[in-house]
């Protein structure tokens, strides 16, 4: 992941090098900054961020989110639950577990991977997940609503009943919110067009994102 992630980078500045395209960082972008820059058009493409859910001790230092795990910001400890049976979660769960970690998923639906949106998952891929966590004996508890996190693991409930789960850390992989916050505020108060793409728009992949901006430069 990090190889493919680090080739992936060299290559777009390679290529928006030789297209002599100018980068500028830490620069916060205002109705005020676009309006002295003075450009004739916006597009915006500020992605999306985590979902946490208000659970108490969401805050907790055992608890971290799935991105952060997957970009290995955290150490998780020996001993991991996932909240979220979606695809994120259960590729995190996988990967805790290719690193010798002990995992389990909490998913509050009755059953894991039943979600439409933002896109619904190919019947393959679905199965290969679900033998895949079952090969490598990942335990998955459906039906289970988390009450509380605790230093030492979380409670729920589970199909009525409560229940207290241990580990050392959990993980939240609950899914991912537009951050089209610039985007309302541009659209509002800059005089041009303002276009707004992938994960700003609609929370998907890279695939769709990069089609986003492809159709975008196309009419610019």
């Amino acid at each position: 992941f990090k190889y493919q992630d680090r080739w992936l980078i060299s290559w777009y500045e390679r290529q928006l090098s030789k297209l002599g395209v100018r980068i500028e960082y830490k620069i916060k972008i205002t109705p005020e900054k676009l309006r002295e820059i003075g450009p004739d058009e916006v597009v915006v493409s500020t992605g999306s961020y985590v979902k946490m859910p208000p659970i108490p001790g969401i805050d907790g230092a055992n608890v971290a989110s799935g991105v952060d795990v997957l970009l290995g910001n955290r150490d998780v400890g020996d001993s991991v639950i996932v909240i979220g049976g979606g695809h994120v979660g259960c590729e995190v769960a996988l990967f805790l577990k290719e690193k010798g970690k002990e995992v389990s998923i909490v998913e509050a639906a009755g059953s894991i991977l039943s979600a439409e949106s933002p896109e619904p998952m190919s019947i393959a891929n679905k199965l290969m997940l679900i033998d895949s966590l079952a090969f490598n004996g990942i335990q998955t508890f459906t039906n289970m609503k988390v009450t509380e996190i605790h230093g030492d693991g979380l409670s729920a409930i589970h199909d009525g009943t409560p229940v207290t789960l241990h580990a050392d850390s959990v993980v939240v992989a609950i899914g991912l919110r537009s951050n089209s916050g610039l985007y309302d505020t541009l659209n509002r108060e800059f005089d041009g067009p303002v276009w707004l793409i992938g994960d700003a728009k609609q929370v998907s992949n890279t695939m769709f994102g990069i089609r986003d901006a492809n159709a975008v430069a196309r009419i610019l």
